[in-house]
């Protein structure tokens, strides 16, 4: 028998049994583009089960044969701590290098560990204009009270091959910019490293650890800085946040291929600040696993084009509440605008059904769209756009085992003045698979949605398939899940209706209250 001959015996015998929702609990199967109609929800499902993730070609740390830490213990000397104040300094200490950008001064080969001073290496000299540059390599710093490097110096600090773990901050990074690859980050009593200052970071292939000293309080701390770009790195139980941005001013953030594991935060902007994210920033290829509090969280950003894509995020808020990944707000005027998420899974299997267990959820929204996920296990409600200003959408996603609404759709009951009065939304809620506890869709209190091609089942005998509540300006249209799918029926619309277009199965448009009661419940 073909696989297309299967797979359309197995989706008529679903449909038999379980209507539309065979098309989203079909068998992970192959299939290929050209199946008939018939299957194709069976395809388009599979097809964005597999596309969603962390990729299995992709490292969720360092890069094959980029190894963090010493490149041998045997050439290590044992040095006092190094000052450098001007370039004289930087070149006396030098093995190599002429101190350009693409040649800098190098410093190597050395070991200080457990001395009374309070930095191991301390570049001091921000008045000298860009003028020299210099790599450490093959470093181990152990156990010193400030810090083990504090960078001030107006030139590139370039970090390679070492070893860091501190009584106090292992790395702070005041002026210039700075990169630092194949070193491990091994245990702070602070943070790994505090970004105060300067221009650009680049951190490539690091090891976040806790080997040689406490779990850090943040792995990376961002208080003040132009940009930072993290690639092919991995960071292990910091106590609050693995990657945090605190700062006063907006900052581009790009981290793509890091793990992050055991944590407090995973990535989380401070909402105290007048800071956040900056135009640009993008989320792709992370694995964030067992964090304490969300795995992402933004509280605010400029109008800018944001991005989190393809990545796996698993078990959030363990033992507790907590979004897996969530566009907060602390106020109005500094909603977040602007942010694409796809391609991404989340996963979480514990929790409870109750408010601020969502997985995927925005607050305030402008020009958000989730689109190609995959939820495989959510304690409490799928997607869900929170009080949305425009432009918001969930399409093309799948959601696997959901105890609360598969999509969730609300204005607030009155925050603020400006929130009493519907908004014209634009919302776009389409090719929608899986299972719910609660409605597949529901939309209350917002205007101008468009609902189509909604394939699911309803787990519980107490609720519709899809709910709208004081909506205007809509249009639904099939295909929706059969009556057979539902617990009490597949539509439901609640006062007030005006100007809500429906699509009946025969082909015959209707509107408000002229909707046949044979397939749509009113309230009347």
């Amino acid at each position: 028998m073909t696989a297309g001959s299967w797979l359309r015996r197995d989706f008529l015998q679903m449909v038999g049994a379980f209507g539309a929702y065979g098309a989203a609990n079909a068998p992970r199967a192959q299939a290929d583009s050209g199946q008939p109609a018939s299957i194709r929800p069976v395809y388009n499902a599979i097809k964005i089960r597999e596309n969603a993730g962390f990729p299995s070609s992709e490292p969720d740390g360092p890069r094959y044969g980029h190894n963090p830490g010493i490149e041998s213990d045997a050439t290590l000397a044992d040095r006092g701590s190094l000052s450098i104040e001007s370039e004289a300094d930087a070149k006396s200490l030098a093995v190599a290098g002429d101190g350009s950008r693409k040649n800098p001064y190098l410093i190597k080969n050395i070991r200080n560990v457990d001395s009374n001073e309070s930095f191991a290496f301390l570049w001091d000299d921000p008045s000298a204009d860009d003028d020299y540059h210099i790599q450490l390599e093959n470093a181990l710093f152990r156990n010193h009270s400030g810090g083990e490097i504090r960078h001030n110096g107006s030139g590139c600090l370039k970090l390679r091959q070492c070893v860091l773990s501190s009584l106090g901050t292992a790395l702070i990074h005041e002026n210039g910019s700075c990169t630092a690859s194949n070193t491990e980050f091994a245990g702070s009593a602070n943070n790994s490293i505090r970004i105060d200052g300067g221009e650009d970071i680049q951190i490539r292939d690091c090891l976040f650890s806790a080997r040689l000293g406490p779990r850090s309080t943040r792995a990376i701390d961002i208080i003040s800085l132009s940009s930072i770009d993290i690639r092919y790195s991995r960071i292990e139980g910091p106590r609050i946040a693995g990657i945090e941005l605190r700062s006063q001013d907006d900052v581009q953030v790009i981290v793509k291929n890091v793990g992050i594991y055991g944590i407090g935060w995973g990535i989380r902007d401070e909402p105290n600040n007048a800071g956040s994210f900056g135009k640009g920033s993008t989320f792709r290829h992370l694995y964030i696993a067992d964090t304490g509090r969300n795995a992402i969280r933004v509280t605010g950003a400029n109008a800018g084009n944001y991005e989190i894509a393809y990545s796996t995020f698993e078990d959030a808020g363990q033992g507790g509440k907590a979004r897996t990944v969530v566009l907060n707000v602390d106020n109005y005027d500094n909603r977040p605008i602007g942010w694409n998420v796809h391609h991404c899974k989340l996963a979480r299997s514990d929790g409870t059904d109750e408010p601020s267990n969502e997985m995927l959820e925005s607050f305030y929204g402008s020009d958000i769209h989730f689109h190609h996920n995959w939820v495989d296990g959510a304690p409490e409600d799928c997607y869900e756009h929170a009080f949305p200003v425009k432009n918001v959408s969930v399409t093309h996603s799948v959601g696997d085992n959901v105890s609360g609404e598969l999509v969730d759709i609300f204005k607030s009951g009155n925050p603020d003045a400006e929130q009493t009065t519907h908004r014209s939304i634009n919302g776009q809620f389409h090719h929608i698979y899986g299972d719910s506890g609660r409605e597949l869709i529901r939309i209350g209190g917002v205007d101008d949605c468009f609902v189509h091609s909604i394939y699911g089942k309803v787990t519980s005998n107490k609720t519709h398939a899809i709910r709208l509540a004081g909506v205007t300006g809509s249009t639904i249209i099939g295909p929706l899940p059969t009556h057979d799918n539902t617990g009490k029926g597949t539509l439901r619309i609640d006062k007030p209706y005006l100007n809500t277009i429906l699509y009946r199965r025969d082909g015959e448009w209707v509107t408000g209250g002229d909707v046949p009661t044979s397939w749509v419940d009113l309230d009347s």
